[in-house]
């Protein structure tokens, strides 16, 4: 009778334990929206930490860390309003004209394709009336107002996001040994190594994304302008956000400018495509292995899939997040296969 109620308890205590595993993950996915913010929020107040122990060691210790991070997150956010204060104008500009001019640079470049097509053994026959532009363009321009509208509401919610990034930067280490205390004794070390990694990583990535996405954006405003290709401001800058969705942001960001150089004369298109991709080949392999060595190398399938998972379930903000989601999954993984094989994570090469 006793062994009965054993097994009978073992079995309860399983599903038990099974039931709050579907309940939290039930609650993740709920609360998927918050969860993504909150991440927003610790990459914030990583990144304003780590400016403000720079600033502190900038003046060996004359500025103390509670005012170093105020005047880091004024900093912060004094140059984003700076950059947007001269910068809209002339963007949203650039992008009114280019709107009102896509029709007929969608009819001047289905002109100079056709012929190539034609030339083609076995090719289709292409005219320019067969391709009802108005109405490409109208899809092209819903989807583009679709993005801003999407952009402009994870703006509103990345208020919140900066609160926490401010409270996390003013004392970390209050809200990492909280979370510490919820764990058993002897996880604890453990868990304070697999939080300095993740640290390492999120910190690698903000790193190189934020100076690739500089250097991207200034190096085609400039060819762009060189070229003398109209809207180079607004391509230029589309470039340097789009260069945060690996493999597609790129491909994306060529679009504009290679329909406006198609529409001129194919050699100027041929001048752009060389300059898109020194740049890129520029940004692949000097600026993003110098600083995201320290991240965790994501194949290529696994970033596509992420990207699109993350599309499908956070929208616009969740894209631009995916990659640092992805990297700390990997280390996490890393991790714990180093834990369980008796060797220390920090020592497993993320390549």
């Amino acid at each position: 009778m006793n062994s009965a109620w054993q097994e009978d308890w073992e079995f309860f205590r399983r599903f038990a334990i099974l039931a709050v595993y579907i309940l939290v993950l039930y609650l993740l996915y709920v609360l998927r929206g918050v969860l993504l913010l909150g991440f927003l929020g610790i990459l914030l107040g990583l990144l304003w930490h780590a400016l403000a122990l720079g600033l502190v060691r900038l003046t060996r210790g004359r500025i103390r860390h509670a005012p170093a991070v105020g005047l880091v997150v004024a900093a912060s956010l004094l140059l984003v309003a700076g950059l947007l204060r001269f910068t809209a104008e002339p963007v949203l500009h650039q992008f009114h004209s280019f709107m009102a001019a896509l029709p007929g640079l969608l009819s001047a470049t289905s002109r100079r394709l056709a012929p190539l097509l034609e030339a083609v053994p076995g090719g289709p026959r292409w005219e320019p009336a067969q391709i009802d532009t108005a109405a490409l363009a109208t899809r092209i321009v819903s989807s583009g107002l679709a993005i801003v509208r999407s952009g402009v509401v994870g703006l509103a919610e990345a208020g919140a996001a900066v609160l926490i990034g401010v409270f996390l930067a003013w004392t970390p280490e209050r809200y990492r040994d909280a979370l510490l205390a919820l764990l058993p004794r002897e996880l604890a070390p453990g868990a304070r190594r697999l939080i300095d990694a993740l640290t390492r990583t999120l910190l690698a990535w903000m790193k190189g994304s934020g100076l690739a996405m500089l250097a991207v954006g200034l190096m085609v405003t400039l060819i762009l302008r060189i070229a003398g290709l109209e809207y180079y401001l607004l391509f230029g800058i589309m470039a340097g956000v789009f260069n945060i969705v690996p493999y597609l942001g790129p491909v994306l960001a060529f679009i504009g400018p290679s329909v406006i150089a198609l529409s001129v004369s194919p050699a100027k298109f041929a001048a752009i495509l060389v300059a898109y991709i020194v740049a890129q080949n520029l940004e692949s392999n000097v600026i993003v292995p110098y600083f995201m060595s320290r991240m965790a190398y994501i194949p290529p399938a696994l970033t596509i899939f992420g990207l699109y998972a993350m599309a499908e379930l956070f929208g616009f903000l969740g894209i631009l997040l995916a990659v640092p989601i992805l990297a700390c999954l990997l280390t996490l993984i890393r991790f714990a296969y180093a834990t369980w094989n008796g060797g220390e994570a920090d020592t497993v090469d993320p390549q």
